[in-house]
């Protein structure tokens, strides 16, 4: 769980909402959020975000990057999509509101929600490692206010260990992930977002590479 903190945790909620729509996602002081033709609205009050994962079949992913291995994420985003509409109507069930744009990472920056949530660290992927499933995970993001006590960032180990492993990096096809020893606050390209450290990929190489297989790349 993530308090929504205006100066802090706001901030990786998306301005708009993804393409064809891109709707402006705005607060307002009201009881009840609604969407218009116009924009999206979320209550102040709204401002405790829950966030969670999916885990990814390790074993057809193994098969990237091939339509299989692509077919295991969509899996994942199916299970997420499944898992978001039954806690939408849980917390409904309780009597309190829900909001999020849709469980494909619609409303917010997913893997620095989970980072916050303390469900893994930021890594050398760029991505989220979990303790229990590395980065095998999918993730998303839904906003409430029904009042819940916010997790602790947990710290395991593994941005320390990805300074020196790098095999992610050397194993890349498209060598799009950073071969850098330390994390850095310079971004890549405007792909990224600025404002904390990291080990930022060049994602054009790495949609290039994706283009050329015909399927998201998996490796």
């Amino acid at each position: 769980f993530v308090e929504l903190e205006t100066e802090t945790t706001r901030k990786l909620v998306y301005q708009e909402e993804p393409a064809p729509t891109k709707k402006p996602i705005v607060f307002e002081n009201i009881d009840v959020g609604y969407e218009d033709e116009k924009k999206l609205v979320i209550p102040e009050k709204a401002r405790y975000a829950i966030v969670y994962t999916v885990q990814m079949s390790t074993e057809t992913m193994k098969y990237g990057p091939t339509v299989l291995g692509s077919l295991t994420t969509s899996l994942s985003y199916t299970r997420l999509y499944t898992i978001y509409a039954q806690l939408h109507e849980f917390i409904r069930a309780l009597g309190y509101h829900s909001y999020g744009a849709t469980a494909l990472n619609g409303f917010g920056i997913g893997p620095a929600f989970a980072v916050m949530a303390g469900l893994g660290e930021l890594s050398r992927l760029n991505r989220i490692i979990t303790p229990e499933y590395g980065p095998m995970v999918r993730v998303a993001v839904l906003t409430t206010d029904l009042p819940l006590a916010p997790t602790k960032p947990t710290n395991f180990g593994v941005m320390d260990f990805c300074k020196d492993c790098k095999t992610c990096a050397e194993m890349c096809p498209s060598k799009a992930l950073s071969m850098d020893r330390d994390p850095s606050w310079e971004i890549k390209g405007e792909w990224n977002n600025p404002g904390h450290r990291a080990y930022f990929e060049d994602s054009v190489l790495c949609r290039n590479y994706w283009n050329q297989c015909g399927t998201n790349c998996g490796i």
